[in-house]
């Protein structure tokens, strides 16, 4: 279930370690081909995401299972891949785990010596960490391999370790069993309590899809109407045309006035259903995909070149990453905030700078102006749906530009905010 709600929503990070946990299943019924299988296709999104972590981690199971059937060839690459990537980013519990496979892939392919070798060193690895778990595993094979190497004494003192270890795990599970005990009667305790939140999650539920429905029935109205409600402004504008072309030039200056507020009316009209429609459209059956935010600025310029070219202006941006986002709305978010920079600027060669900085999982992208700027009482309400802050003579607009853009921000489960450019302007 897990796996086909993050294949249909396009989640790759959680469609990995799905199939990673899946693999994990068939390992354990030993069904070696099937856990494979999985992994492979797990490995087969971590690389097309380069997620190194678990390309390692996928590696490093392959190498496990290929042990299991026998192919020593795939097992000693797949392990050194690894162990390569654990080693250089000094991740002790992983390298430990990876080399004791590694040991005993070397035993059954009769190097005993070298095998031994490794394994000690997994020991170290295990007992700095003071895994003592692990580390009883290792005593118990380091005992196997040196019985059969025939150093009986050493063999000996590694069964002992071995032995010991069992009796504190013993110890260990009877402390488990009290605690669990404990926990059980404290849990049914909260049994009210849990059947009481699911009576209302199941309420949560009910509201949630009559809301969902109700946004859907809201949607193609949004596109029925914007159809319906620029027929008559297409109307309006073709007979002021032709109003235009029966008065012969006779028109007085007034009634030549009158006609353009008709006319630039019928646009700015025009103009706010079209981007009416774009707001309702945001996050409506989204298409994620691998977006090149380069690529993305390109089309950008060529979509609003001809405003570039008046206004003298330069759009600046080093390499930008590729994104899990939906193509058309990642256009529409930049379209806006680089137009805008453009628009609201007196500078003589307006420059608009988009750059990013990468922290842990997340993307800090700017987009940086020489424009006029938004004074700080004013930029919440910036994001507001029809709220300008300038008249039509100053700026033309309809004041859902940045409505969108935050509504396309904040799907992507980020934010968005305004701050002062220290040489003027806006970021």
């Amino acid at each position: 279930k897990a796996i086909a709600i993050n294949e249909e929503t396009g989640n790759f990070f959680k469609l990995s370690k799905s199939y990673i946990a899946y693999a994990d299943i068939f390992e354990k019924k030993k069904e070696y081909a099937k856990a494979i299988e999985f992994l492979h296709k797990a490995l087969a999104i971590d690389e097309k995401v380069n997620d190194p972590y678990s390309i390692a981690l996928c590696k490093a199971n392959l190498g496990t299972l290929k042990l299991r059937i026998h192919d020593y060839e795939m097992a000693f690459k797949y392990l050194e891949s690894a162990l390569c990537y654990y080693e250089e980013n000094k991740m002790p519990y992983e390298t430990a785990r990876v080399k004791r496979d590694f040991a005993e892939a070397l035993k059954v392919t009769g190097k005993l010596d070298r095998a031994i070798e490794i394994l000690h060193q997994s020991e170290k690895l295990f007992s700095e960490l003071d895994n003592k778990q692990e580390l009883n595993r290792s005593y118990e094979m380091l005992s196997d391999y040196l019985r059969e190497n025939r150093d009986f004494e050493l063999s000996l003192a590694y069964h002992h370790k071995y032995s010991e270890g069992l009796k504190y795990f013993f110890d260990v599970e009877k402390t488990n069993t009290l605690t669990r005990a404990k926990k059980e009667f404290e849990s049914e305790q909260k049994d009210m309590e849990a059947a009481m939140l699911r009576e209302k999650n199941e309420e949560i539920k009910h509201y949630v899809a009559k809301v969902e429905q109700s946004n859907n029935q809201l949607k193609q109205f949004a596109g029925v109407a914007s159809h319906d409600l620029r027929e008559p402004l297409r109307m309006i504008s073709s007979y002021i045309v032709l109003l235009d072309r029966t008065m012969n030039g006779s028109t007085t200056s007034q009634q030549a006035e009158f006609m353009n507020f008709i006319r630039d009316g019928a646009k700015r009209m025009d103009l706010l259903i079209t981007e009416l429609l774009q707001l309702a459209k945001v996050d409506a059956n989204p298409r994620p995909e691998e977006v090149n935010l380069n690529v993305v600025m390109q089309e950008i310029k060529m979509n609003i070149g001809v405003l570039i070219q008046e206004k003298k202006a330069l759009v600046i941006y080093p390499e930008l990453p590729k994104i899990i986002a939906d193509r058309v709305m990642i256009v529409q978010l930049f379209q806006n905030l680089i137009s805008n920079g453009i628009k609201y600027n007196e500078s003589a060669s307006p420059v608009i700078k988009v750059s990013c900085i990468r922290s842990a999982n997340k993307f800090e992208i700017t987009v940086t102006d020489n424009g006029i700027g938004i004074p700080e009482n004013q930029r919440d309400r910036a994001f507001q749906i029809f709220q300008r802050l300038h008249i039509n003579k100053e700026y033309a607009g309809t004041g859902i530009g940045l409505a969108i853009c935050k509504k396309v921000v904040e799907s992507l489960d980020g934010t968005i905010s305004i701050t002062d450019h220290k040489g003027g302007g806006t970021v």
